[in-house]
C-alpha cells in the first residue's frame, strides 16, 4: 500500500507544474491562482473528488459579479471567404465548449474575423481557448483579425 502511495505521489508531483500558478498569477490575478493552489491543497489533504468539488465551488466565485449575466451568444457568418465571428456576453468555463465548437468549426485556410467588442467579462479559461486558438490559426493560415479587444480583454486574450 505505501509503494502504491508512493507511485501516486510522485505522478501526481510529476503532473503538477508550478510555475503554471506562476504564470495564472502574472497574466490573470490573485484568483485563479488561489484557486489552483487550493484545490492541490485539498486534493492533497483529502481526496482527489473532494479537491475537484472544492475547485469549481470556487471557480463559481469568479463567475460571481457577472451571475445576472452569463450568457455567451456566439454569432458566425460567412462573410465572402472571411468568417466573422462575434462574440456577445461573458465568456466563461460554462460557456467554453460553445466558445470552442464555434472557433473550431470555421474551416482551416478561411480568413477570419473575431468581434470581441460585445465581449463583457472572459475568464483565464476562455482567455486561454482563444489565445490558443488564435496561435493555432497563425501557424495554420493567416493570423485571425481580432477588434474590440481592449483594456484588460486584450491583456487577458494576449493577441
Amino acid at each position: 500500500m505505501a509503494s502504491l502511495a508512493a507511485v501516486l505521489v510522485v505522478t501526481g508531483w510529476r503532473l503538477v507544474h508550478v510555475g503554471h500558478v506562476a504564470s495564472l498569477f502574472r497574466l490573470y490575478g490573485p484568483l485563479p491562482a488561489l484557486i489552483w493552489a487550493t484545490t492541490l491543497a485539498v486534493v492533497v489533504a483529502e481526496d482527489l473528488l473532494t479537491g475537484v468539488l472544492v475547485g469549481i465551488a470556487l471557480s463559481l466565485l469568479e463567475l460571481l459579479p457577472h451571475v445576472r449575466r452569463l450568457k455567451l451568444k456566439v454569432e458566425t457568418q460567412p462573410d465572402g471567404e472571411a468568417h466573422a465571428i462575434r462574440l456577445d456576453g461573458v465568456a466563461s468555463f460554462l460557456t467554453l465548449p460553445r466558445l470552442s465548437a464555434a472557433l473550431d468549426a470555421v474551416p482551416a485556410h478561411a480568413p477570419v474575423r473575431l468581434d470581441l467588442s460585445a465581449l463583457k467579462a472572459v475568464d483565464h479559461t476562455s482567455a486561454e481557448l482563444i489565445r490558443d486558438w488564435h496561435h493555432r490559426r497563425q501557424t495554420q493560415s493567416a493570423a485571425p483579425q481580432v477588434t474590440g479587444a481592449g483594456g484588460r480583454l486584450a491583456a487577458l486574450a494576449a493577441l
